[in-house]
């Protein structure tokens, strides 16, 4: 994988918001100020899944859709993009692969390898980085070597060693919720090379069953709450601990969702995207939307 280019990187951080000063420092401070730009400015969003168009991961398609475009995308495109973003910045950093456990009871089978996130080396240590899972998304860098949980803390991440039919070394990240941790996903212990997560990308995208396929997802942040949006579901959680205080949004047809997605969801779509994801969501039946 390599850096994005000199104009690339500073477009992107126009996107972000991020105001340009050379020279960069690639340290802690500056990571958590790009993660937290990038969520609140970059969406998680899977409308051409949903479309069933092809998902590209070469850098320019990507560049041109999230940066030129407006657009966001979900984890191979939004965290392998801000991989680039920070290896132009001098970070060093790793791949790694994950299976989400969200939603799933603890005793449910192992999940695929279907989502992917970044490894950060930094002078304090190693940092799980992820820009690219939605509504629950961590929105600061995680250290790997702190797996204690922290009582003012929205996030743990624990070893669970051989656990569940776990490789050794498999870290668990959860949320904290109302009464107990929520499982989000299991990272792999191992890294990986990006080519051989462009196979996994092609079959999150492509295959039937993917959830990602039959359900419209979007987060994002507004910096005080998670923005989420399932179908025709609309939510807006505080990001304090638990997050108890949920605000909820009544979406009264097709046309209201639509608008909802351009304002709160912050999405610039062209009228042929518009017209195209109104005829896909029409397809799908009242109970499915659930507005």
């Amino acid at each position: 994988m390599d850096p994005l280019t000199a104009q690339q990187t500073d477009e992107y951080l126009a996107r972000l918001g991020v105001p340009k000063k050379e020279p960069f420092t690639a340290d802690l401070d500056l990571l958590r100020t790009l993660i937290e730009a990038h969520l609140q400015r970059v969406t998680f969003e899977n409308i051409d899944v949903l479309l069933g168009r092809p998902i590209a991961l070469d850098v320019n398609s990507l560049f041109a859709k999230v940066v030129e475009r407006g657009r966001g995308g979900y984890c191979f495109e939004l965290n392998s993009l801000f991989a680039r973003l920070l290896q132009a910045l001098g970070y060093q950093l790793r791949l790694r692969m994950a299976r989400v456990r969200w939603g799933l009871p603890r005793e449910a089978p192992m999940t695929l390898q279907q989502h992917v996130v970044l490894i950060v080396d930094l002078p304090e240590g190693e940092h799980l980085v992820d820009v690219g899972f939605g509504a629950a998304n961590p929105y600061l860098p995680l250290p790997l070597n702190e797996t204690q949980v922290s009582v003012n803390h929205p996030y743990w991440l624990r070893q669970i060693g051989a656990e569940a039919d776990c490789e050794p070394g498999t870290l668990e990240l959860c949320i904290r919720g109302r009464d107990e941790w929520i499982t989000l996903y299991r990272i792999e212990p191992r890294d990986q090379r990006w080519r051989d997560c462009v196979p996994l990308n092609w079959y999150t995208c492509t295959n039937p069953d993917s959830i990602m396929r039959r359900v419209l997802m979007m987060g994002r942040t507004d910096g005080e709450a998670w923005l989420s949006l399932f179908n025709g579901r609309y939510r807006r959680r505080l990001r304090v601990c638990g997050g108890n205080a949920v605000q909820k949004r009544q979406i009264k047809d097709v046309d209201d969702l639509l608008s909802l997605i351009q304002t709160e969801f912050c999405l610039q779509l062209c009228p042929d995207d518009l017209e195209s994801l109104r005829s896909r969501l029409l397809t799908f039946n009242l109970e499915e939307l659930r507005f």
